[in-house]
């Protein structure tokens, strides 16, 4: 799926989502590593590094699907979708609106972070499982 951030102007708010490297604390040699002395792309410097405990995740996303909650909603997204979203996009107090509202995963992780939030349903059946869906977890 993809998901789409607007905003008015430059995003107030980037809070990059951090995973453990794989390769934490390895060090590694960088440059000098031609062989021929006289070599035209010779490095001429040796630095040694060392890889960080965390680096920035990527912008895609993989999870699996129907892991939620069971509701009459046909194609409900993931919950963890929603929240890395939010907390990537997003600072406590701002406001989060989806304009699809579906079962209310983006409502329910919103409120859960405390954002404020603002929905819009069409089909009456989604839109009263999803306020529900959302005040029973502010409750």
């Amino acid at each position: 799926e993809y998901m789409f951030v607007l905003s008015k102007g430059r995003p107030n708010s980037w809070n990059p989502i951090r995973i453990p490297c794989l390769t934490a604390g390895t060090k590694r040699n960088r440059g000098g590593s031609k062989s021929s002395e006289d070599s035209y792309s010779e490095r001429k410097r040796v630095e040694r590094t060392v890889v960080n405990s965390e680096k920035q995740a990527t912008n895609i996303f993989y999870f699996d699907v129907g892991k939620n909650d069971k509701t009459i909603h046909n194609a409900p997204f993931p919950d963890q979708l929603a929240h890395d979203h939010i907390i990537s996009w997003s600072n406590e107090g701002d406001t989060v609106f989806d304009p699809f509202l579906g079962s209310g995963t983006t409502g329910v992780a919103a409120t859960e972070l405390g954002r404020n939030f603002i929905g819009i349903e069409k089909v009456e059946k989604y839109f009263q499982l999803a306020s529900d869906r959302i005040h029973s977890h502010n409750d």
